[in-house]
């Protein structure tokens, strides 16, 4: 596996990033037989019912760096997700957390609680969250983890971030990509965010201009910006992505 260190972007980098990154996805996952919704797509392409495809929104360099921050954790490290969705970035979580020998704990609903979801809402989810869109059930996204030998690397736990048991257990890397509304957002990170341990990441979806929520945007501006125990190591498509010092 070709890897290059994390580092604030440049152009250099970028061109660098984008060309490793294709290389490692041939070969790292063709072999998975796996199928990826480009960032592109915001509608269900493929059926639930094939473990082997997994349904979500993830640009190219964005599944690379969630897969290079898993792989560069310390061994043993403890990785909490978000918003799972339909797997995407769960699956790019645990393959890099096969590397570093890494667990993946991964929150969401699912498509339990819908009316619940839909209350939540701030509008910008609701392509989501429609009836005939058929968001994903824990048992869909198990058969996808199960299909990618990553049953023993991810656990997958239905609820919402927010009124979850988690008991304070440390994290090693955080990935907030669940309810994007303002308050959401801060909530997850003010929750979450003190439990990462010094050296530790967290990263944002949907949190960079011009892909990213104007209100994700404002959440990581008056939270991680604004705090001296964080640093801003950079920003992939729509990701943003930070160090606890």
């Amino acid at each position: 596996m070709i890897t290059v260190p994390i580092s604030k972007k440049n152009k250099f980098d970028d061109t660098v990033r984008r060309a490793l990154f294709h290389l490692n996805t041939y070969w790292l996952f063709r072999y998975d037989k796996a199928r990826f919704v480009s960032g592109q797509d915001k509608v269900d392409l493929w059926p639930t019912t094939n473990a082997g495809r997994i349904r979500g929104s993830l640009a190219p360099e964005e599944k690379w760096l969630l897969y290079n921050l898993a792989t560069q954790l310390p061994e043993e490290s403890t990785i909490f997700e978000i918003g799972c969705f339909g797997g995407l970035s769960t699956y790019f979580l645990g393959k890099g957390a096969e590397i570093s020998d890494s667990q993946v704990y991964s929150v969401d609903p699912f498509a339990s609680e819908m009316a619940t979801q839909v209350s939540m809402d701030d509008g910008e989810e609701a392509i989501y969250l429609q009836a005939d869109f058929n968001k994903p059930s824990l048992e869909d996204v198990q058969a996808v983890m199960d299909f990618h030998d990553l049953t023993d690397r991810v656990t997958l736990i239905e609820g919402f971030s927010h009124s979850i048991d988690w008991e304070d257990k440390p994290i090693d890397l955080l990935w907030i990509d669940g309810n994007h509304a303002y308050d959401a957002v801060v909530q997850d990170f003010e929750k979450y965010g003190p439990l990462v341990n010094k050296g530790g990441f967290v990263a944002f979806h949907d949190s960079v201009a011009p892909y990213g929520k104007k209100v994700t945007i404002k959440a990581i501006e008056d939270t991680v910006s604004a705090s001296p125990e964080w640093e801003i190591l950079g920003k992939q498509h729509s990701i943003t992505y930070a160090r606890k010092l």
